[in-house]
């Protein structure tokens, strides 16, 4: 095994473990793992990155705003959490310049200094060891796959304002809609990345004419209206799913083209971009409807033909609607990855296969392909999941989305501030002005904002499809299932220890090298 020198860093040393030829073979034909790039997996060489991607400021800039927003569908529902005053407070000032404004500036931290294809997974993997990375790829991927599910409810709530369709029509449709894009991802037909263009232009379009004409029927005296009641639970949510994915973003650090440059210079323009699109429309908005209770999801269209008649509101419903494909694909990829990134080191037998299409029928849907990235049945167990997820009431799935993504902030602000307090001879291509103290302070308002989010989302009284505290169920539902996988896991891996004699001693048992996880930056803790 190779792995940093305690006495010289910069030096290796090398062990030799053993491992059965076919776990072997296994190991060097293995193809996709690291972010669902082929032909990066489990070899050694994905472990020690050195290389580069090719993405410049304005690739990141695309793929961020996509990954983080995707434009102004949905946010309709903030403005009835509060007074607009209110919200426009949190969504203007408190939401960017309290929790964005230093969560990207950590992860731009981090990400130079670590840049990673995994991106928080692996920071937390190196900082705090692999259990606890393990568990956040669990909950990264947990909180993937229901961030997935509003997109298909949302699509057919802005096709009920121009034709009419009942609840239950329009939950189905949203069932068949991930059926369908389901088929697709299974056929490897990725029309999402071949007409990122297209579904970005088609998705955006609607927003300039709508903020241009409404620009003339601006009213700022309803801006700063206090009336109404305040839904604590509902606003903060709202007001983080809005900006959400900031985090996630530095799972893209190892595909940019200079880190230490590309992802500050990006996180600064996606942060003044998505803070000035979640405001201006919702502007225009409030001055055209005073009635806050009508500020269900898919206004956006009623008020569009309202301004500009017809031919506006048809933009909209077509653009809400590629836009929501367009988002579905994107999370639900992120989400195969991440349950694909759980499964494969344990099961490498399932990795890339390049024969698999000479195999049978059940091998090729159990196996990685070329054309899906992940095997096929990753891609069901997500689909049956959002299936099942689509059928909440539309807040609740934003809601325990948000809440499920806790975990993931958490700890990307620990390693910051770990590796801040202990590390700190740590070479940073990009470092934000602060000391020691500082970093604590700037570290210390993300949790806290996320904290009380979750703290209020899970211990809301209000039923949730007639029951109450349904979000802490299923919030302790999925606990229980990581935690006792772990659990499984460590007895498995302790009887193959203990076995690990009669494996070492068999004739069938070769030598390889390999990398062990001690030797990226040398700030594990196990080297310390």
């Amino acid at each position: 095994m190779i792995y940093r020198s305690s006495s010289n860093p910069t030096s290796f040393e090398i062990k030799e473990i053993h491992c059965p030829t076919n776990c072997s073979e296994s190991l060097t034909k293995s193809g996709t793992q690291i972010n669902g790039l082929p032909g990066r997996g489990l070899s050694s060489s994905s472990f020690l990155q050195t290389e580069t991607g090719n993405l410049g400021v304005f690739s990141m800039y695309v793929l961020g705003f996509f990954w983080i927003c995707g434009g102004i569908y949905g946010n309709e529902a903030v403005v009835t959490s509060a007074p607009p005053a209110i919200v426009f407070i949190c969504i203007l000032i408190f939401t960017p310049i309290f929790y964005c404004t230093p969560v990207s500036m950590i992860v731009g931290e981090l990400a130079a200094a670590m840049p990673y294809d995994g991106g928080y997974v692996r920071w937390v993997q190196e900082v705090c060891g692999s259990k606890v990375g393990g568990h956040t790829a669990y909950w990264s991927w947990a909180a993937y796959m229901v961030t997935a599910a509003p997109y298909p409810v949302l699509a057919f709530q802005y096709l009920s304002k121009v034709m009419d369709i009942s609840w239950l029509a329009s939950r189905l449709g949203a069932t068949l809609l991930v059926v369908l894009l389901t088929i697709i991802k299974c056929a490897g037909l990725d029309f999402v990345v071949k007409f990122s263009g297209v579904i970005a232009v088609v998705s955006l379009l609607p927003t300039i004419p709508y903020c241009a004409i409404g620009f003339f029927h601006l009213t700022p005296s309803h801006w700063i209206s206090m009336e109404g009641d305040i839904k604590i639970t509902l606003l903060l949510s709202w007001t983080l799913w809005l900006f959400t994915g900031f985090v996630g973003l530095g799972t893209l650090a190892g595909q940019a083209k200079t880190p230490s440059r590309t992802l500050p210079i990006t996180l600064i323009l996606l942060l003044v971009t998505i803070t000035i699109i979640n405001n201006v429309p919702l502007a225009v908005s409030v001055s055209l409807e005073h009635d806050r209770s009508k500020f269900e999801s898919g206004e956006f269209t009623v008020l569009a033909q309202k301004l500009g008649g017809e031919w506006l509101k048809w933009m909209f419903t077509v653009g809400a609607n590629v836009s929501m494909v367009g988002l579905y694909m994107s999370s639900i990829l992120t989400a195969d990855y991440s349950l694909s990134l759980l499964i494969l080191p344990h099961f490498p037998s399932l990795n890339y296969d390049p024969l698999a299409i000479k195999r049978s029928a059940i091998h090729r849907f159990m196996v990685s392909t070329e054309k899906t990235g992940v095997a096929r049945i990753f891609i069901l167990i997500n689909a049956i999941l959002v299936g099942a997820v689509v059928w909440l009431p539309f807040e609740s799935i934003v809601e325990l989305g948000v809440v499920l993504t806790a975990p993931s902030v958490i700890l990307c602000m620990y390693v910051f501030v770990y590796l801040r307090l202990f590390r700190a001879d740590m070479i940073r291509p990009f470092r934000i002005p602060v000391n020691k103290f500082g970093a604590v302070c700037i570290a210390i308002l993300p949790v806290v904002i996320t904290l009380t989010n979750a703290a209020t989302s899970l211990f809301d009284p209000e039923p949730v499809a007639g029951v109450r505290f349904l979000r802490l169920y299923v919030v302790l539902i999925v606990g229980f299932i990581g935690t006792s996988v772990h659990v499984v896991h460590f007895f498995i891996t302790r009887k193959f220890r203990l076995n690990s004699n009669l494996v070492n001693s068999s004739p069938y048992c070769e030598s390889i090298p390999i990398f062990s996880k001690e030797e990226s930056y040398g700030i594990n803790k196990d080297t310390e």
